[in-house]
């Protein structure tokens, strides 16, 4: 004879595993009402193209894109990561690498030398501030890239994403005469580059390459 109540309790049970479930699907996945996630969707948009790139604001020390073809290529995406290599001429050394820390995007930069060797100056970033919009994400640098780098606190990274018209990296290191910010026009698509020194397609979500 069946006892009475089981039913009930398994069906009662089985409510409390999907909320719990639920619950714990919310806790780790950012929600589509922030607009960090309306921005990382539409970056997303972007993945496999490349653009060319026009320098706006150069300071003495970012001579190295004076003069050369500029591309960007939204490199590799994942729900969890967007990797967007930045080429300057034959330059492959730059990755711009996005993520989430809970409800807040991160970005870091993964710098390779040619032989795919981690360069000195690799790995740094921090998370996006709280008044981010679907078009505009301000990040600033994590404790460690202060310690690393001794990076003034007053600096920050920008990406300004206009649809089917631009997207704008900008660093500002707190120093007028030291910001830089160049433009993307995502109306000029250009050929594919090579893979970014360093890393390869096959290469999975996760930590940036070890330093």
């Amino acid at each position: 004879m069946r006892p009475r109540g089981t039913i009930g309790t398994l069906l009662f049970s089985s409510l409390e595993g999907i909320a719990l479930a639920l619950s714990l699907w919310s806790c780790s996945s950012p929600r589509s009402d922030i607009p960090a996630v309306a921005f990382w969707n539409e970056l997303r948009t972007l993945c496999g193209r490349s653009f060319f790139g026009t320098p706006m604001q150069v300071s003495p020390l970012d001579s190295a894109v004076v003069g050369q073809t500029l591309i960007l290529n939204v490199w590799q995406c994942w729900n969890e990561e967007v990797r967007m290599a930045f080429h300057v001429g034959n330059d492959h050394s730059r990755v711009w690498v996005l993520g989430w820390d809970q409800e807040r995007l991160t970005i870091r930069h993964s710098v390779h030398t040619a032989d795919g060797q981690p360069a000195d100056f690799t790995n740094y970033g921090g998370q996006a501030t709280e008044d981010g919009t679907a078009f505009r994400q301000t990040f600033v640098p994590d404790q460690e890239t202060l310690v690393r780098f001794q990076t003034a606190r007053a600096s920050s990274w920008t990406l300004e994403l206009m649809p089917n018209e631009r997207l704008t990296y900008a660093f500002d290191p707190g120093v007028a005469a030291q910001r830089f910010r160049i433009d993307f026009d995502l109306r000029s698509p250009a050929p594919r580059p090579p893979s970014p020194w360093g890393w390869t397609r096959s290469s999975r979500p996760g930590p940036a390459p070890s330093r």
